[in-house]
C-alpha cells in the first residue's frame, strides 16, 4: 500500500546520504582553489601598496582574475603614477623656489663683495654696516642651502 511512497523516501534518503557529502566535498575543494588564487592576488596588491609607502612608484601588479581585483590593481598603478608625477612636480617647485631665492642673494653677495673690496667707493660708516650685513648674508645663505637640501632629500 505504501510502496511508491516508500521508494520515494528511500531514494531521497540515498540522494541525501550520497550526493550531499559529494557536493559538500566539491564545494570545499572549489572554495580552497578560489581562496588560494585570490590570496595570491591580494598578496600582489599588498606588496604594491608596501612599495608605494616606500616611495617606489613603479608598481607592477600581475594579471588579476576577478573584476574587483583588476579595478583595485588598476587604481593602485594609477596612484603610483600620480604620486610620482606629484613628487617630480614638488621637486621642480623646490628647485624653482631655491633658484628664485638664490638669485637676489647672489646679486647682493656680488655687490657687497665689490663694495667691501673697494670697487665701489663707500664711507667708513656704510662699510661697517655692510660688513655686518655681509655676515648675516652668509648666515641666511647657509640656512637657505640647508633648507633646499632638506626638501630635496625628503621628497
Amino acid at each position: 500500500k505504501y510502496g511508491p511512497t516508500r521508494y520515494i523516501l528511500d531514494t531521497s534518503a540515498l540522494v541525501i546520504l550520497v550526493f550531499i557529502p559529494i557536493a559538500l566535498i566539491i564545494s570545499l575543494v572549489a572554495s580552497y582553489v578560489i581562496s588560494k588564487r585570490n590570496n595570491r592576488s591580494i598578496k600582489d596588491i599588498q606588496n604594491a601598496l608596501k612599495d608605494l609607502s616606500e616611495n617606489k612608484f613603479d608598481v607592477n601588479i600581475g594579471e588579476q582574475k576577478s573584476m574587483e581585483l583588476k579595478d583595485i590593481a588598476t587604481s593602485i598603478v594609477d596612484l603610483g603614477d600620480n604620486l610620482r608625477r606629484h613628487q617630480d612636480s614638488r621637486k621642480e617647485w623646490i628647485r624653482s623656489i631655491s633658484h628664485d631665492l638664490n638669485t637676489p642673494l647672489t646679486s647682493i653677495n656680488m655687490l657687497l663683495d665689490a663694495s667691501i673690496d673697494g670697487i665701489f667707493p663707500l664711507n667708513q660708516d656704510l662699510l661697517k654696516r655692510m660688513k655686518m650685513t655681509n655676515m648675516q648674508r652668509y648666515y641666511h645663505t647657509e640656512l637657505l642651502n640647508q633648507w633646499r637640501v632638506y626638501l630635496i632629500t625628503t621628497s
